[in-house]
């Protein structure tokens, strides 16, 4: 016994196939968790106007701040220039942002504060760094590499 199928038939046949196609394929997608950079990632692009604002801020002679990365210790050195600044350290690993970590600006005396790096993995992390001297918001970011 043969079974004779006609054009109309093979299209319908091969277009329901790939219909199944495409679905299984969005499913598997759906399935993937995707995960944005930031969680107020929307919120920040309305408001960027004001980090903007910080970042000008931040390039500032008076508001100069540095990092020095003593593997052998696993302790980053944060310097500043102001003394009395308050804020907040953003250490954010772009590849796994469930090892984010936000930790406040606590320096000495003289401008320094030692923070640990012996819970953070190896490679690229990106450090933002948010402060205030009280009259002016500042922000700089930059990147580390932890070996």
């Amino acid at each position: 016994m043969k079974i004779k199928i006609n054009w109309g038939t093979g299209i319908v046949i091969t277009t329901i196939i790939f219909m199944a196609y495409i679905l299984v394929l969005v499913r598997l997608c759906m399935k993937n968790d995707i995960e944005l950079v930031d969680k107020q990632y929307y919120k920040q692009e309305i408001e960027y106007q004001v980090q903007i604002d910080k970042i000008k801020n931040g390039r500032l002679p008076e508001s100069q701040m540095s990092w020095q990365y003593d593997a052998a210790a696993k302790l980053i050195e944060l310097s500043m220039n102001q003394k009395n600044a308050i804020g907040t350290i953003l250490f954010m690993r772009p590849s796994n942002g469930k090892l984010d970590k936000n930790m406040t600006i606590e320096t000495d005396k003289n401008g320094k504060q030692l923070i640990s790096s012996a819970w953070m993995d190896k490679g690229m992390w990106k450090v933002k760094v948010n402060w205030s001297d009280g009259q002016k918001d500042y922000f700089k970011e930059q990147t580390l590499i932890i070996q």
